[in-house]
């Protein structure tokens, strides 16, 4: 019998189950370690991204060293990277609709054409009972292309400030206020209704310049 299963299969398997999505389900090879707000920002070229944005960088000196996403809930935040160029992909999305992965499988798709590279793919956010539909075309994708997943942090009922660093690859949880939380203080009070509600008041103002 083979002791190991991959993460993909391990969610596979937890997908079946009854209740699905009814609690947090963290599959990592390690707890993800802390980084200060101020850190992230003192660091050349940080950049958070938002709903609906995707990003890729190569690591360099004028290049971003951090990706971050902040304030997460309902949203996912994924992204792949490469281990031997430092190049890493990210996207945030809230819901599935035809076009969302296309960028992820234009990505994929080119990056694959190398068989020697080494890819990571993480999956970060989502809440509790949660329609977890979005997650099937990425695995798709994901295993189309043979990239392997090392990181599925899902569901629970907390806010996730992410931090991706891309000369490692590693992930962060982001201490915005820079110490760690005191228990319940991250605890999301906003419904899913809510968030798509305040995203569209946002795409109908007027941008200021």
């Amino acid at each position: 019998m083979n002791d190991f299963m991959s993460l993909e299969k391990a969610l596979d398997d937890e997908m079946k189950k009854p209740g699905f999505g009814t609690a947090n389900c963290h599959l990592s090879f390690k707890e993800r370690p802390h980084i200060s707000k101020s850190k992230v920002d003192m660091a050349d070229g940080a950049t958070y991204i938002n709903i609906g944005e995707s990003f890729r960088a190569r690591y360099s000196a004028i290049s971003a060293k951090y990706i971050a996403s902040v304030n997460m809930t309902y949203d996912l935040l994924l992204s792949v990277y490469d281990v031997d160029t430092k190049d890493l992909f990210a996207m945030r999305v809230l819901k599935h609709a035809t076009d969302t992965f296309k960028a992820l499988e234009k990505y994929t798709s080119g990056i694959s054409r190398n068989k020697y590279k080494r890819f990571e793919a993480r999956l970060i956010g989502m809440q509790n009972k949660q329609d977890y539909s979005i997650l099937m075309p990425i695995f798709k994708i994901l295993g189309r292309y043979k990239v392997p997943v090392v990181e599925v942090d899902l569901f629970g009922d907390q806010i996730r400030h992410i931090a991706l660093e891309t000369f490692l690859g590693v992930s962060f949880n982001v201490l915005l206020l820079d110490r760690i939380y005191r228990p319940g203080e991250l605890n999301n009070q906003m419904t899913h209704e809510q968030l798509e509600a305040q995203l569209m008041k946002s795409a109908a103002s007027p941008v200021k310049k």
